[in-house]
């Protein structure tokens, strides 16, 4: 399954414009977000037509928490509080949060094929060795592009693959 993963939108729905149509060029099959969405209006020009998605919040949206999640279950996505879980359809499972130091507890427990994480804006990519086997840790960057770059990321969990996409 192929993942199309961003984070740190804040609103940048005019940034997202850019993204979105490059990361369709990798085929993704589903889209996760990892949080620092922002307002619920927001979350409307975010929705994958098609696709499944989900997203959990961040630091940015505890304003309007209650109201991200209420608009993001009626336009259908999955919505997580601080660690978001996707089961693969080929066994096992990922995970994504917005907040660094929990995707790093969680990459090192080792049960999780990848762990996507956003807050630093900036974007990362490395792996732990656990109990379990080995973890991808990586965080997609942002679409606010504060440092000047706007990405994100495509995941395939059969090859596990990782691809930046740049708008």
């Amino acid at each position: 399954m192929i993942f199309a993963v961003a984070a740190d939108i804040h609103d940048r729905l005019d940034h997202w414009r850019k993204l979105w149509p490059r990361l369709l060029t990798g085929a993704p099959e589903a889209l996760i977000l990892c949080g620092d969405l922002s307002r619920p209006e927001t979350l409307a020009g975010l929705r994958p037509q098609g696709l499944p998605w989900a997203f959990c919040l961040g630091n940015c949206d505890s304003a309007c928490g209650d109201a991200l999640k209420t608009e993001g279950l009626a336009l259908g996505a999955t919505v997580w509080g601080d660690l978001g879980r996707w089961s693969l359809p080929e066994g096992g499972s990922i995970a994504f949060t917005h907040f660094p130091a929990i995707a790093r507890r969680a990459a090192q427990e080792g049960q999780y094929r990848a762990v996507f994480y956003g807050h630093s804006h900036r974007a990362a990519e490395e792996t732990l060795s656990g109990p379990h086997g080995s973890t991808l840790l990586a965080n997609p960057g942002d679409v606010e592009g504060r440092y000047g770059r706007i990405s994100a990321v495509l995941w395939d969990s059969q090859s596990g693959a990782l691809r930046w996409v740049d708008a």
